[in-house]
């Protein structure tokens, strides 16, 4: 009984969202990074899903969610074996933005001007290189954080 009532509501809210004028999105992304992430990794490309559903109005649902690869940076180090500066490229850092916001239309629903807020999480992943202790091998691991965010429209 519970797998019938669980799929019937999933129908009808199907059925209720694409009688409205959904809006589905793709877009590319570009990011250039400041401070001290602008001076670990460089330029950052990728791409964005957005989903847009009107829920009254003049105001809309959004949905955002995407991909932004931050491509590494040449540095200069010290190779610790022969004590020579040596030049060394750091690994590529990656984002998922995952985000929801509503929009507010000032003249009529997904139309004219518009103001709205996304709000939400980015995961950044990052490879780290560390030494270990016994082999004195290099052993890489991805350390993931999750950091919350804001992003303002306006359009």
């Amino acid at each position: 009984m519970k797998k019938i009532v669980v799929s019937l509501f999933a129908f009808v809210l199907t059925g209720s969202l694409m009688a409205q004028n959904m809006r589905v999105s793709l877009g590319f992304e570009s990011g250039v990074p400041l401070g001290d992430f602008g001076d670990a990794v460089g330029f950052g490309l990728g791409g964005t899903l957005g989903f847009e559903a009107p829920v009254g109005t003049n105001t809309a649902f959004m949905f955002q969610g995407g991909f932004i690869s931050f491509m590494g940076k040449s540095y200069e180090t010290i190779d610790w074996t022969t004590l020579q500066k040596v030049k060394a490229t750091s690994d590529p850092t990656s984002s998922i933005p995952i985000q929801v916001g509503l929009k507010y239309y000032f003249m009529e629903n997904q139309h004219g001007l518009y103001a709205g807020l996304l709000a939400g999480v980015h995961l950044i992943s990052v490879k780290v290189a560390d030494l270990d202790p016994i082999t004195f091998n290099v052993v890489y691991d991805t350390n993931t954080k999750t950091y919350f965010s804001t992003a303002p429209e306006v359009g």
